[in-house]
């Protein structure tokens, strides 16, 4: 679990200058002679002068004006290659930043299997095989990385002892040291760009029971990185073209990814979404791995024209180069954050649940903080495991039927499980419950998921959770129970 507490509260210091004073006219002595045919003056008021002088003294008031909202966590949409810059996103990252000084500004570490260490991957940068098309306005950040001593060498040239074809997440943070701390010694990065889940999917049994590793080791890998000081820009898995049950379970790898990078508020990048219009989805003939643009024969991944950017690695390669220009410019120049926050309703109670407003959803909450412990044995589910710990409540609305898969993700003694409840929102109203994952059909209604602690021997085992709901592929014929 990450100690690192990365909220910032922005304080505005206003200061009341009190300006008190007279209007500056000499006094007047006043004219005690009575005259029979005069009328007595007031003595005791100055005379009207021939124009009025503003008064300048300050008036009283109510104190200074309300400080304004700290900035708010925000989603990450499903619509956006790069995610969200928002005010709260960027302090975060600056705060990552400021965890330590021995990093080097301008390099980056690669963490990854095959297509990161692929010659096709960030290399081309560092040679006379570069053209940026329409994205010149990317120069300035290249000549600021490339300029990055990375062991002696670019950051983009770099071969890096974080990254081996055929590995997975847990080998990159296994070992004394792991591959990852060698990396971060040899280079001192500030920036790691990150892409596991492909080989990930083997790592079990099945696809589906290898999910549930995959999703602490994301969490175990982003949250080392950030209590060093290190911002983790993790990048989605690409289409399966080799084997089509694999491919069934991208989607759910992916919403893995893009909710441990939404946990953490740190960036996204949609390498998924980004290839969706590109022919073939930019895969090479096996697959799995990316393709590159070809000029006369010779590999121009880093070719950003017309032609160049309907292959994958050199979609890959913009894609990185945008990402890194967006953080130079608002963690490293302190630019602006240049997007709006955009959050879920509710907070989780039965009186305002959480809302799922759009599929895939992702979420990260703490059952420790709830206040709430209603719901405790789902006698509609025939159940008998005490619940009786705190719950957060979402809420599901759904206009067709929906093939749904629904996950919970949590780490070491956390115990929490997930529940499908009717429109009742009730104990009485359980339609199924797991202990990770709840897999079918939805006739379009209203439902509601309780994420809720498990109490075991009397004790329960509340704690911080990740829990995503998407629709199924299409074919996936493990989708319903």
């Amino acid at each position: 679990m990450s100690n690192f507490r990365n909220v910032l509260v922005l304080v505005a210091v206003m200061t009341l200058l009190v300006h008190c004073g007279g209007d500056g006219s000499t006094p007047i002595e006043a004219d005690t002679s009575v005259s029979a045919d005069t009328t007595i003056l007031d003595t005791t008021q100055p005379p009207v002068p021939d124009t009025i002088e503003p008064d300048t003294r300050t008036q009283p008031d109510d104190g200074p004006p309300p400080e304004p909202p700290p900035p708010q966590p925000t989603r990450y949409a499903a619509d956006q290659v790069l995610s969200s810059l928002t005010p709260y996103v960027v302090d975060n990252l600056r705060a990552i930043h400021t965890i330590s000084a021995n990093w080097q500004d301008n390099v980056f570490m690669k963490v990854g299997a095959s297509t990161t260490v692929s010659s096709g991957n960030l290399k081309c940068f560092d040679s006379a095989y570069v053209d940026l098309g329409t994205f010149t306005h990317l120069q300035e950040t290249l000549d600021y990385f490339m300029d990055g001593d990375a062991a002696g060498t670019s950051p983009f040239k770099r071969t890096s002892l974080a990254a081996k074809g055929g590995m997975s997440a847990n080998w990159a943070i296994n070992g004394t040291p792991s591959p990852m701390d060698s990396e971060i010694d040899a280079i001192a990065p500030s920036v790691a760009l990150i892409h596991y889940g492909t080989n990930d999917m083997g790592q079990g049994s099945t696809v589906q029971s290898a999910i549930w590793k995959f999703g602490e080791r994301m969490l175990n890998l982003t949250d080392e990185l950030i209590d060093q000081g290190i911002i983790p820009v993790i990048f989605a898995i690409m289409p399966r073209g080799d084997k089509a049950s694999a491919d069934h379970w991208v989607d759910s790898y992916n919403i893995v990814n893009r909710g441990v990078a939404q946990a953490r508020q740190v960036p996204w990048v949609d390498m998924h979404l980004a290839t969706q219009h590109i022919p073939g989805f930019g895969l090479a003939g096996d697959g799995i791995h990316l393709n590159s643009y070809k000029l006369e024969g010779k590999s121009r991944p880093c070719f950003f024209t017309e032609e160049g950017l309907q292959f994958g690695y050199n979609i890959r390669n913009l894609t990185n180069l945008q990402f890194l220009e967006r953080l130079r410019n608002t963690v490293l120049l302190e630019e602006d954050a240049p997007d709006e926050v955009w959050t879920t309703d509710g907070d989780g109670s039965p009186d305002a649940p959480l809302v799922i407003d759009e599929l895939p959803f992702t979420d990260l909450r703490d059952t420790a903080l709830s206040l709430h412990s209603n719901l405790n044995t789902y006698t509609g589910c025939d159940a008998q495991q005490d619940e009786s710990g705190s719950e957060v409540l979402y809420e599901l609305v759904l206009d067709e039927p929906t093939r749904i898969r629904a996950m919970v993700f949590d780490r070491g003694d956390v115990d929490v499980d997930i529940h499908l409840l009717d429109e009742s929102a009730t104990e009485a109203g359980c339609l199924m419950r797991a202990h990770q994952i709840i897999q079918t059909t939805l006739q379009p209604g209203t439902y509601f998921f309780a994420l809720d602690t498990f109490v075991s021997g009397g004790q329960p085992k509340p704690g911080e959770y990740l829990f995503t709901v998407l629709e199924c592929h299409p074919d996936d014929p493990v989708c319903d129970p």
